[in-house]
C-alpha cells in the first residue's frame, strides 16, 4: 500500500509539503500513516455499507456491490485525507505567519531606525511577536546564528526556503538583497510594511467576494441539491410498480452520508478562505 501511495503522491512534493507544514516527520512516516488510513477507510466503508445491505436482506450480488462500493469510497477517502491534512496545515501555517508580518516589519523598521545592528534588531523583533510560527522561525534563525555560527544571511535564506508564505519569502529575499547592496534597511522595512498592509487590503477585498460565493454555494449544496434529489427519488419510488428499487436507502445515504461529508468539506472551504488576522 505504501508503494502505491508513493506512485500516487510524488515523494518530492510530499517532502516539500511536510517541510512547509512544519510537521517535522520524514516522508516514509507520511506514507505509512496514509497506508493505515487507507486500509482503515476501506475496512470501515466496506463494513458499513455491507452491514446496511445485510440489514435490508439484499441478495448476495447486491450485498457484494454495496460492500465493494464502500470499500472503494473508504479507500479513496483514507488515501486522500492525510495529503489533504498536510496541505491544509501548510496553508494554515502560512496564514498565521502573515498574521504577524505587519507587526514584525514595523518592529524591524523601528529597531533598525534606532541604530541597532541587524542581528540585534532581528532578536528584539522576535521577542515582540506573540508565540507563533513566525516567532519560532526567527528564533531558529537566531539560534543558527548565535549557537551554530551561521551568518544571518544564510539563516534568513534557509528560513525563506522553508516558509509556506510567499509574502514572507519576498520580504526575506528583499532584506538579503538590501544587506548585500548596502541599502538603508530602515527604508526597506518601511516599504515592506506598506506592502504588507496593501496586501492585506487587497486580500480583504478578495475575501468579500469569496464569502459571497461561499454563501451561494451553501444554498446550492445544502438546500437545493438535497431537496431536488429527495423529490426525484420520492417521485421515482412512487412510480415504480412491481420492482423494489433502493430509493429509501439512497435517501438515507443522502441524509446521513452525503450531507455530513459535504458539510465537512464546506467548513474546511470556509476555514481556508477566512483570514486568521484577528
Amino acid at each position: 500500500m505504501a508503494g502505491l501511495l508513493r506512485r500516487v503522491f510524488d515523494e518530492d512534493r510530499v517532502r516539500r509539503l511536510l517541510e512547509l507544514s512544519g510537521a517535522g516527520v520524514p516522508p516514509w512516516h507520511f506514507y505509512d500513516e496514509s497506508a493505515r488510513a487507507a486500509l482503515a477507510g476501506a475496512v470501515g466503508g466496506a463494513a458499513s455499507l455491507g452491514a446496511l445491505a445485510a440489514l435490508e436482506r439484499y441478495p448476495p450480488a447486491a450485498l457484494a456491490i454495496w460492500a465493494l462500493a464502500g470499500l472503494l469510497a473508504g479507500l479513496s477517502v483514507g488515501m486522500i485525507a492525510p495529503y489533504a491534512y498536510i496541505s491544509y496545515r501548510a496553508s494554515s501555517r502560512s496564514s498565521r505567519i502573515e498574521q504577524d508580518l505587519s507587526t514584525w516589519a514595523a518592529a524591524m523598521m523601528a529597531y533598525v531606525s534606532s541604530g541597532l545592528t541587524f542581528p540585534e534588531a532581528l532578536k528584539r523583533s522576535a521577542s515582540a511577536l506573540r508565540n507563533g510560527p513566525l516567532r519560532r522561525e526567527l528564533e531558529t534563525v537566531m539560534r543558527d546564528s548565535e549557537v551554530l555560527g551561521s551568518d544571518p544571511r544564510s539563516a534568513l535564506l534557509a528560513m525563506a526556503q522553508r516558509s509556506p508564505s510567499q509574502l514572507l519569502r519576498e520580504i526575506l529575499v528583499g532584506a538579503i538583497d538590501a544587506m548585500d547592496s548596502g541599502k538603508d534597511l530602515s527604508s526597506y522595512f518601511r516599504d515592506s510594511l506598506a506592502y504588507v498592509l496593501n496586501y492585506r487590503r487587497n486580500y480583504l477585498r478578495k475575501l468579500a467576494n469569496d464569502v459571497a460565493l461561499a454563501a451561494e454555494l451553501f444554498v446550492m449544496i445544502f438546500v437545493v441539491t438535497p431537496l431536488v434529489l429527495a423529490i426525484l427519488l420520492a417521485v421515482m419510488g412512487s412510480m415504480s410498480v412491481g420492482a423494489q428499487p433502493y430509493y429509501g436507502e439512497l435517501l438515507a445515504v443522502i441524509a446521513f452520508a452525503f450531507v455530513p461529508l459535504v458539510g465537512l468539506g464546506y467548513l474546511l472551504l470556509v476555514d481556508s478562505i477566512y483570514p486568521r488576522w484577528w
